[in-house]
């Protein structure tokens, strides 16, 4: 299989996954079949598991918020497509 990053999409996904069923309800098969990794390449990845990841998505999304909203509210930045994070909520 070749290596794969986890995409924007999918981060938001994971986030998804983590609003919904909350940390103890998400497992790692819930995580392998949202991004798409085999479990042992989330484990490459994130070696302490699901603390790790939901640690990178809680890095990730004021990153999002910042490039998506803020930057459209001061100007300073272009529309993006829709979301599919703001369609599930």
């Amino acid at each position: 299989m070749a290596h794969r990053v986890i995409s924007d999409d999918a981060f938001l996904e994971i986030a998804d996954l983590f609003r919904t069923y909350g940390f103890e309800g998400v497992s790692l098969k819930m995580l392998s079949d949202k991004t798409g990794l085999e479990k042992a390449s989330l484990y490459y990845r994130h070696p302490e598991g699901k603390d790790q990841i939901v640690k990178a998505v809680a890095e990730y999304v004021p990153a999002w918020f910042e490039f998506n909203i803020f930057d459209l509210l001061d100007g300073t930045g272009t529309p993006q497509r829709a979301s599919p994070w703001w369609r599930s909520a």
